[in-house]
């Protein structure tokens, strides 16, 4: 199969509020459980921002799952493209 790039959005979702907050995803075998286990591949926020210098944002699209996309299989690459995509112009 073809590299799957993944959908813009998925860039500002962390892999635990998409496993907890997006509708469809445990509708998809194995992508709840996925989705926190690329949980352990995060490094805390405090190795990636100087918390105390940081303003409101700066966070933003730090561990997110576009962060850890090369550890999801290709049939939970395209289910969480085609979650985003859902949600594209809406609420998660």
């Amino acid at each position: 199969m073809a590299t799957i790039r993944m959908h813009e959005g998925l860039e500002y979702i962390r892999p635990d509020e998409m496993a907890e907050c997006v509708d469809g995803v445990l509708a998809v075998p194995g992508l709840y459980e996925a989705l926190w286990q690329s949980m352990d591949d995060m490094k805390p926020l405090g190795e990636l921002i100087d918390m105390e210098e940081s303003g409101p944002g700066d966070a933003v699209g730090l561990n997110s799952i576009a962060s850890v996309w090369g550890k999801f299989s290709d049939d939970h690459k395209l289910a969480l493209n085609a979650l985003s995509k859902k949600a594209e112009g809406g609420v998660w």
